[in-house]
Order: structure tokens, then sequence, then C-alpha cells
């Protein structure tokens, strides 16, 4: 067993994801292809590596969050020929979303550590 302490910024990008989910030390396989996600990636790889996963809120048809999400931090990623990437998201700390700090060109979340 390890232990580490995992400084959480205020604001972290957010995937929104309507069947499928982030637990601390799990690891979530994603393949990304949307051009919203392939740019959030491309800046999550030049920076801290990191980014906040949590489920779509049922019988919403706009992408509005779950309260309750996941922080997590990209370990392996492999881009394909046509852009988009294979990659797993290690899950660090659960999050609590408190607002959106922006929606474009990919949500932003403002968060606070559970």
């Amino acid at each position: 067993m390890y232990f580490f302490s995992v400084l959480i910024p205020g604001k972290i990008p957010l995937m929104i994801l309507s069947s499928a989910t982030l637990f601390p030390d799990s690891i979530l396989p994603l393949h990304i292809f949307e051009p919203r996600y392939r740019r959030m990636l491309t800046e999550v790889l030049e920076s801290r590596r990191m980014f906040a996963v949590t489920m779509r809120r049922p019988g919403t048809r706009r992408e509005v969050p779950m309260q309750v999400g996941c922080l997590g931090v990209v370990r392996v990623c492999v881009e394909a020929s046509d852009g988009s990437s294979n990659l797993l998201l290690l899950g660090l700390k659960r999050i609590q979303c408190v607002g959106a700090a922006r929606y474009k060109p990919y949500r932003v979340e403002r968060v606070e550590p559970l």
C-alpha cells in the first residue's frame, strides 16, 4: 500500500460521461476522439496531466455533471494517426463540483476535495 498527497487545483478540466465513472485507485481506459476533448488532452499533457471525470446527471439532455466526481492523472497516452488518443486515467481523489469556471472550448470546473 502507498500513501501520497495530491494538491488539488481549484479549477480543473472536466469530462462528463454518460455511462462510466472513475474511482480513486482505479484505472479508466478512455478513447479520446471529440475535438474538444482532444484539445483538452493536449493541454492537460502539457501541464499537470490531471483532469476530473463525473457522470452526467440522469434525465438531462445537456451535459449537466453530477456533483461528485474523481480527479485523475493520465498514466499512459498513445495518439493514433487520425488524431484520436487512447489513455489510461488513474483515479486519485474524489472531488465535489461547485460550478463551471468555463464552458468553451471544453468545460473547466471549480472543484473542492472530498
